[in-house]
């Protein structure tokens, strides 16, 4: 067995916990800025657009993103349009990548 000592029990509610984390990283000096809440919505990550928004509030912003319903939501989808220096970089769920231009969002396929 792996574990040594006494084993700990955990007390859990029963049912699976679901969370939803956003970060983004500044790739030139290693800030992160994460975000979680307890469910995966378009407004959450829009407010977490927003806070990224202001945190580097001059230059493109690449944002790389899968096609979770949160990240293609219709709120989503106008801020980025008003906010053409956001750049959506949207994947698939599967191992094909497209590229995604600000105007059309992850939305469009």
């Amino acid at each position: 067995m792996w574990m040594k000592g006494e084993r700990v029990r955990v007390p859990t509610s029963g049912k699976n916990g679901r969370y939803a984390f956003f970060g983004a990283l500044n790739v030139v000096t290693g800030e992160w800025l994460p975000a979680d809440h307890d469910r995966k919505l378009g407004t959450h990550f829009l407010a977490f657009l927003k806070r990224v928004a202001a945190a580097y509030p001059t230059g493109v912003l690449y944002v790389a993103l899968d096609s979770a319903s949160a990240h293609t939501a219709s709120l989503v989808q106008e801020w980025i349009e008003a906010n053409r220096r956001v750049v959506l970089w949207c994947g698939s769920r599967s191992t094909r990548r497209t590229s995604i231009t600000p105007s059309s969002g992850c939305g469009a396929r």
